[in-house]
């Protein structure tokens, strides 16, 4: 806790100023039926629905009231500022009443008609005044942007009251735009992000949730999710692209030193749905042993025809499965599972490290059937010499198609792929291996066989 908790007072210290104030309102100065600085072009909430009155007031001698119709939603927009792309505004007001708000703005952006996300909503339903902040992230610098306040009704007679309205620059940095691969890939030892202590903004579809944190990934493959540690919004959900602004930090343990760490966003500033009901992305197939690999580090996959070798732990839930590739445990961080021991499951889950990597499946629907090795051997299968010195030949007898091979060393790293051709006849070049015991697989993705061989001189 000590790590994250300087990596906190780190990120504070970046700030490279006091924040500046955009806008300031007490509300008690008005104009034609509106607030001094309120009825830009984009605001759609009629006018007569809008009153200066004098009690309730927060501060001075008046405040904003607004009535809501029963299921009235519109927009009320400051009249146009000045904003600078990529810069965080924030939004403070006080608000008592019946009603909900959520904020926004609009700066020309090229998508949503020119509008940011709106925040999320505001529920209010009180007599005594409540302190709003909500932070807006700027697409597009502009001399004509507009903040907003969506006003809806929450049942008959509805109406809000506002008081003491600001809008100020946010006094952190500018977060540098990056991709979830940028930050996860590593070439370092112990699988450091090149991006530790950065502040970043990223992007990327919900692929899991807990109740303190979610996985975000962007698009399919090796280095292409990551944990956000901050707590997910209760309507957000898997297929949700979020944008998000944090900081990079490596989780490494606490009771015990992890040999890597878990790459995570921290001390989120920020976060916004840009949009709902996105695809997931597609899982990648590996192997038992790939899951240990750092690539796979928050990213969804499957693993194919693991039988289960153990009941769940009482305590964890968590339980062990293998194939002919390895062994790994299935977590249950998302969903717990009771498998049926013995039986065959193709599981497709979030990688997650934790002094090592388990599968964690999300629903139900993450478990498919599997087969045992036995049910997927192809027939009329032959390899010789063996053991080889120089190269391995392949048959396959009665070949209708191409099939693959490859070849894995004692901890299971492909040291050669290939293809045996539509005659049937392959010729492996082993002269360049270290003497030991490979495992060769020849097949598809359904039908495959597996075969020991020795290299020796």
């Amino acid at each position: 806790m000590k790590h994250v908790l300087n990596l906190v007072a780190f990120c504070l210290l970046l700030s490279p100023a006091e924040a500046q104030t955009l806008f300031q309102s007490g509300l008690e100065s008005w104009s034609e039926g509106l607030p001094t600085g309120f009825g830009g072009g984009q605001s759609t909430f009629p006018p007569a629905n809008i009153q200066q009155v004098n009690t309730p007031v927060h501060g001075g001698s008046s405040a904003m009231r607004v009535d809501l119709a029963e299921a009235a939603t519109g927009l009320l927009t400051t009249t146009p500022l000045i904003v600078t792309a990529d810069r965080l505004y924030e939004v403070r007001f006080w608000v008592q009443g019946t009603g909900t708000i959520r904020v926004g703005l609009f700066d020309g952006r090229g998508e949503n008609a020119g509008f940011s996300p709106l925040t999320a909503p505001v529920e209010v339903n009180s007599t005594s005044w409540q302190f709003v902040i909500r932070t807006v992230l700027c697409a597009n610098s502009t001399l004509a942007a507009e903040f907003a306040l969506e006003l809806a009704a929450d049942g008959d007679g509805s109406s809000l009251v506002i008081d003491d309205f600001s809008i100020n620059n946010s006094d952190l940095p500018t977060a540098t735009a990056v991709t979830i691969d940028q930050i996860q890939e590593s070439n370092l030892w112990n699988g450091a992000s090149p991006l530790n202590f950065e502040y970043v903004r990223i992007e990327g579809v919900i692929t899991g949730l807990t109740p303190n944190s979610y996985y975000l990934q962007d698009g399919s493959g090796a280095w292409k999710g990551i944990e956000v540690r901050s707590t997910p919004l209760s309507d957000w959900a898997p297929g949700h692209r979020i944008r998000v602004l944090g900081t990079v930090a490596e989780l490494t343990g606490f009771e015990e030193t992890w040999p890597r760490g878990r790459t995570q966003l921290i001390a989120v500033q920020h976060s916004e749905v840009v949009s709902t009901g996105n695809p997931a992305p597609s899982p990648s197939l590996i192997s038992a042993w790939e899951l240990q690999e750092e690539e796979w580090e928050s990213v969804l996959v499957q693993v194919q025809d693991l039988e289960c070798l153990s009941t769940p732990d009482p305590e964890t839930n968590a339980w062990t499965a293998a194939n002919w590739q390895g062994t790994l445990t299935v977590d249950s961080l998302f969903y717990p599972h009771t498998p049926t021991l013995g039986d065959f499951y193709t599981i497709t889950g979030i990688a997650i490290y934790k002094s090592t990597t388990v599968l964690a499946p999300r629903a139900v629907d993450d478990f498919g059937v599997g087969v045992g090795l036995e049910e997927r051997s192809m027939d009329a299968l032959r390899i010789w010499p063996n053991p080889a010195s120089d190269v391995v030949n392949i048959a396959v007898d009665d070949a209708m198609h191409a099939v693959n091979y490859s070849l894995a060393d004692a901890i299971g790293r492909r040291v050669m792929t290939g293809t045996v051709n539509g005659s049937g006849l392959a010729v492996i070049p082993v002269n360049h291996l270290q003497e030991g015991a490979y495992l060769l697989q020849v097949g598809d993705e359904r039908i495959f066989d597996v075969m020991r061989v020795m290299v020796k001189r």
